[in-house]
């Protein structure tokens, strides 16, 4: 990519912010997001190459790289070409508050993530580094550490060795986790809204299961991520499920998943719902995380016996 003259209102409206704000990053007076940082550096012309050297040094305290496979088609941020579903591909993502504050999600595609390496395992990571993009904002962002997320192999290994560190995964990391224990258990669990922290419409994760099963349905899912290890999650989050499911009838089953428990309150009301309202938690997560998805705890809201009429049941056992 070659560099081209560009002034602060021609760059401001591709990187999401106003022509002022834009220039006071440049002056020094205010920081600008990491991920808009490199759409900066995307309209300015500057190679994605250097860009990722960059963002050695700046990602880490309010956003990380996670190394995925697409679960729907996306666009690379940064060179424009397509991400196939199921692809490999690296995605910037901010959370907490930069991420409140609008900050863009990136993805990045197979070719981008290859020239910067970062399809590579990464081990000793540097703590510091002196390389810096020839542009004046570059300066006014904190350097940090890079930090690549796998969630599938390093985090379960981490849970099953010490199974509090599902209270310090972020919101955000908690929704990606149950989002890879459904694609683990043969699912195809898609995420609704784009994020955490991202209107969803009540649904978290919409799963199904895989086209060769022979009976097709949908499942709604509502993560539910609690820091204090006490907290119990009520009936509320239950009862709002039911109501987006109820808005749409096409879903045959919806579940609660939190790295808690609940409240008794909201047992019962599940109970009373069966089996259409399913509740999973911490020990749930423990099993799942140790790849046992065909415990008899699975089919708890499933009943032994049924009795179709008067004289006439059928064990399910």
């Amino acid at each position: 990519m070659e560099r081209r003259a560009l002034s602060a209102a021609d760059i401001a409206p591709a990187v999401g912010v106003s022509s002022s704000y834009f220039e006071s990053c440049l002056s020094g007076a205010r920081r600008l997001a990491t991920s808009r940082l490199v759409l900066a550096c995307r309209e300015v012309g500057i190679s994605f190459k250097s860009v990722a050297a960059t963002l050695d040094q700046l990602v880490g305290q309010t956003n990380y790289l996670r190394m995925s496979r697409a679960a729907r088609p996306y666009t690379c941020s940064y060179c424009g070409s397509a991400i196939n579903q199921g692809s490999p591909y690296i995605r910037l993502e901010p959370f907490g508050p930069t991420r409140q504050a609008g900050a863009p999600i990136l993805y990045f595609c197979q070719s981008c993530s290859n020239l910067a390496s970062w399809m590579q395992p990464v081990t000793n990571l540097p703590t510091t580094d002196d390389r810096q993009l020839s542009l004046p904002l570059a300066e006014h962002v904190k350097e940090t550490r890079i930090q690549l997320i796998d969630v599938s192999s390093p985090l379960s290994s981490r849970i099953l060795s010490n199974p509090d560190e599902l209270h310090r995964l972020s919101p955000s990391q908690f929704e990606e986790f149950v989002l890879d224990r459904l694609h683990a258990m043969g699912l195809k669990a898609y995420p609704v809204g784009g994020g955490t922290f991202r209107r969803d419409g009540g649904i978290d994760i919409i799963f199904t299961p895989v086209k060769s099963y022979p009976f097709p349905f949908l499942g709604a899912v509502q993560v539910k991520h609690r820091r204090d290890p006490h907290s119990k999650l009520g009936p509320d989050p239950l009862r709002e499920l039911l109501g987006v499911m109820a808005a749409n009838r096409f879903f045959a089953a919806g579940m609660i998943v939190t790295n808690t428990t609940f409240t008794p309150d909201a047992k019962d009301f599940a109970t009373r719902c069966q089996p259409v309202l399913r509740l999973r938690d911490f020990g749930d997560l423990l099993r799942w995380v140790a790849e046992n998805f065909t415990d008899d705890a699975e089919w708890r809201e499933i009943p032994k016996r049924i009795q179709l009429c008067e004289g006439i049941s059928i064990d399910l056992t």
